[in-house]
């Protein structure tokens, strides 16, 4: 990744005595996407990435439209060709996934409508008044207004978890892990069904309720209940707190009663209906898929070698040569030392470590590429079919 003429890391040096003056970290920015590398002694051994490869499928610019299927497919190609990574071997740290729902009426009406989700409150985290959310210790329950952010015309309300600690899907029996699990067309059944559970469970008030005729101790639960505080869990370590938990049990299902907005079927159904159609499956779609992972397979299109220089790497070649015999296959990772060489017949693996671009063999790859971690550490690169053979090959 540090030899990928994509990415720029930027730092800085005295003009006078040309001393690094960088630091412990440095960035480079490509499509939307932030690489942050970091050093501890002296040696750049970590790089960090965060972004949306939804931002990354429209080159950068925004995200407000629909991201459907084939257009993750898309996304996921490009980004490891580009970049250089292989989705089979890139770990997830968190992951965002919801809507984007047109609305007939201003997203202004449903975000001021937000109570709580669950006994926590939504919050404006940021000076926006279009932006709230939900925060707990595995995720965060994002509702604003996408319009608005764009300048657009329409009424635009996003509605989204991200999901901040990966235990929260293997608890909801989705499996994603890395990269290639969100081609798993088995996932998206399930984070639709948790999209809209998380929407019902969320406690709205209606601004246009008329409480002059309701009787006195349901107008007061309605005026207490427009205070978000008012729907705080109470402490479980408290002496009453089963008896306050039940307590707030039966208020906020009259609450509830009373309080459904005019929009709320409206709205519930657009997010079920819109993740539906975006995570359509066709037989074409299914395809694609299964042709996107058998070439992260093989390797093929990890990287587009046309932008890459050999120079760039410890001249030392690691060789996937399943059609040759042991000793063939001693021979060629012996002699073939230069990358110049002409080779036949064999694929030849790049493993470029971002520390010290350390070759490593396909059994070292794959342990390094199981590890648990937060940055992206290795980078793969692939060179097909050079069609050319080597001298000392012939000679083995």
């Amino acid at each position: 990744m540090d030899n990928n003429p994509r990415l720029t890391f930027r730092g800085s040096h005295s003009i006078i005595t040309a001393e690094d003056l960088t630091g412990h970290f440095c960035y480079a920015y490509y499509k939307g996407w932030t690489f942050t590398a970091y050093r501890d002694s002296g040696d750049w051994d970590r790089v960090q990435a965060s972004g949306s490869y939804h931002k990354f499928f429209n080159k950068g610019i925004h995200n407000h439209n629909d991201f459907s299927l084939p257009d993750v497919i898309k996304a996921l190609d490009n980004f490891g060709t580009e970049i250089g990574v292989n989705p089979l071997q890139e770990v997830l740290q968190n992951l965002e996934f919801g809507v984007n729902v047109t609305l007939p009426f201003e997203v202004t009406t449903v975000l001021k409508s937000l109570l709580t989700y669950r006994g926590v409150a939504f919050q404006r985290p940021i000076e926006n008044a279009h932006y709230y959310q939900c925060r707990t210790k595995e995720f965060i329950i994002k509702c604003y207004d996408k319009g608005r952010e764009y300048n657009l015309a329409e009424n635009i309300l996003r509605f989204e978890i991200k999901v901040v600690s990966m235990r929260f899907f293997k608890d909801k029996g989705v499996n994603i892990r890395n990269l290639s699990d969100l081609l798993n067309v088995e996932n998206y059944p399930k984070l639709g069904k948790i999209l809209n559970e998380y929407f019902e469970a969320i406690l709205f008030r209606d601004l246009e309720l008329d409480i002059s005729r309701l009787c006195p101790k349901d107008k007061e639960l309605m005026i207490k209940g427009q205070n978000k505080d008012y729907w705080v869990r109470p402490e479980s370590t408290s002496i009453s707190y089963e008896a306050a938990r039940k307590r707030q049990h039966r208020e906020e299902k009259k609450f509830r009663m009373f309080n459904i907005p005019a929009w709320h079927t409206l709205l519930r159904e657009a997010i079920s209906a819109k993740w539906e159609d975006l995570t359509n499956l066709t037989d074409e779609i299914m395809s694609h898929i299964q042709q996107s992972r058998d070439r992260w397979r093989s390797g093929i299109a990890i990287s587009d070698m046309s932008q890459i220089q050999y120079g760039h790497f410890r001249s030392e070649c690691i060789t996937i040569v399943d059609d040759l015999s042991r000793s063939q296959q001693n021979c060629v990772l012996h002699e073939c030392a230069d990358p110049d060489d002409e080779m036949s017949h064999i694929q030849t693996l790049y493993v470029g470590r971002f520390r010290d671009n350390l070759s490593l063999g396909t059994t070292e790859r794959r342990r390094v590429g199981s590890k648990k971690t937060n940055h992206l550490k290795d980078t793969f690169w692939l060179v097909n079919n050079l069609n050319r053979r080597s001298r000392k090959h012939r000679q083995c």
